[in-house]
């Protein structure tokens, strides 16, 4: 099935402006419709059911732009007092939002309501993408200058099979859910230690402890990104695996999503866009050829394996592009070590073709046919491992072997879903249900 492609943007969503910190005096916006608003927002992260399509989601999806400039109004006032600082306060209408704010960080407490949150948006920006909702009420015309996240407003340029087709909106709920994220992970200024600002303490003490909070955040970010990877989503992707890594750069799938989103820009069904047809897009595009972004990809699968060295997945990722990159031996020297480690499934199919496209470029045919006939044990009706068998039999001048994959082409492997290969593009996206269901599983609070 033909999916919408959303190439990556050179200017990604503006995060620093995110909720403001501090507690001095401010010139007040809050108004009646102010309170209202800050009202139901509370009502609707308390009320919603993780994963379900409830009312509080859908109102969420079609939250109007005026609602959104009032919430936006309110979020300094709402950061100084869920980081436990002094408020200042100036009229009738602020002392309510203190009040709200203040009962909201009693219960159902600063941390369940801030994760709470971040589910709300995201299954709102998730709902949102599968129903169809493409309208913002009340929105301007987009705009590329800096916003606050809640007031997120800018296309990206889209593409459907190699061929930019137009522009589509940003969904507004995954910055602002960023920035609830940021503002989780900002210790409270009676506990705080280090540097900290709205993207946590990372100037500070290290997150090395792994908290509750860490653990909700990299669950949160490593779902999202796989549904992001899972529906081509790639424009929304990158200002947010970029963002992740930012807030818990030692995480190992963090770190394996960033390497999964720049490896998947050096593949074809990218750097198609960079023909010359679409010249007059290559600026709003921003994707790099494949020689640097296959580097990036690289680099983070490294950055991945040296946070978790049983990584298997991220080593035999590696494998691939060191292939790529002609560095056969080194490919090799990669996938033994990814296979020592037993991976099964999936994961086993990938180091067996790899390994077999790397034994072959260096000429060692038998160990080629050896890998390749471990893949289709694993998948016997996977088209990309058939034909490489069938390839490397015909090189090694064994035409019965050379012949008899192609039985099984002709008969058993017509569906995408027999070949992981058709996939490999999705990364951590493959495994979206599982990752999505164990993210709303976790219990919140009462």
């Amino acid at each position: 099935m033909m999916r919408l492609r959303l190439a990556s943007a050179l200017t990604a969503c503006v995060l620093a402006s995110g909720p403001a910190t501090s507690a001095e005096p401010r010139s007040s916006k809050i108004e009646r419709d102010t309170v209202v608003a800050v009202t139901n927002w509370i009502a609707a992260v308390n009320g919603h059911s993780p994963g379900q399509n409830d009312r509080w989601v859908r109102e969420t999806v079609r939250l109007p732009y005026a609602t959104r400039v009032k919430l936006n109004d309110a979020m300094p006032l709402l950061t100084v007092v869920l980081r436990r600082e002094t408020a200042f306060t100036r009229g009738e209408h602020e002392k309510q939002i203190v009040k709200l704010a203040g009962a909201v960080a009693e219960n159902p407490g600063r941390e369940v309501f801030l994760e709470r949150a971040a589910v709300l948006h995201a299954d709102a920006a998730i709902l949102a993408y599968w129903t169809g909702q493409v309208d913002y009420p009340g929105a301007p015309e987009p705009s590329s200058r800096p916003s606050p996240p809640l007031l997120t407003n800018q296309n990206f340029v889209a593409s459907l099979d190699g061929q930019v087709i137009g522009e589509t909106r940003a969904n507004w709920n995954w910055p602002f859910a960023r920035s609830l994220i940021d503002l989780l992970l900002s210790a409270p200024a009676a506990v705080s230690t280090g540097t900290c600002g709205p993207a946590g303490c990372l100037g500070g003490l290290p997150r090395s402890d792994r908290t509750s909070e860490d653990r909700f955040v990299s669950g949160w970010y490593h779902a999202t990104s796989a549904f992001m990877l899972a529906n081509g989503l790639y424009a929304e992707a990158t200002p947010h695996v970029g963002h992740a890594v930012e807030t818990l750069p030692r995480d190992p799938r963090l770190l394996f999503d960033s390497g999964c989103l720049a490896e998947t820009y050096g593949l074809p069904l990218h750097q198609v866009l960079l023909a010359d047809g679409h010249a007059r897009h290559r600026e709003t595009i921003g994707i790099p050829d494949a020689d640097r972004t296959n580097a990036s990809a690289e680099d983070w699968f490294r950055r991945a394996l040296e946070a978790d060295a049983t990584f298997a997945e991220a080593r035999v990722r590696l494998a691939r592009l060191l292939d790529v990159h002609e560095r056969h031996e080194q490919a090799l020297a990669e996938i033994e070590r990814a296979l020592a480690s037993q991976p099964h499934g999936i994961v086993a199919f990938y180091a067996h073709l790899f390994g077999g496209r790397a034994a072959q470029a260096l000429g060692r045919m038998t160990d080629a046919r050896r890998h390749y006939r471990e893949a289709l044990t694993l998948l016997p009706n996977a088209q990309s491992a058939l034909i490489a068998y069938s390839h490397a039999a015909l090189a090694d001048g064994d035409m019965p072997a050379t012949l008899a994959p192609m039985q099984t082409l002709r008969t058993g492997s017509n569906l995408i879903a027999a070949d992981p290969w058709w996939y490999y593009h999705l990364g951590a996206g493959r495994d979206l249900d599982d990752l999505l269901a164990d993210l709303w599983s976790r219990k919140a609070g009462p």
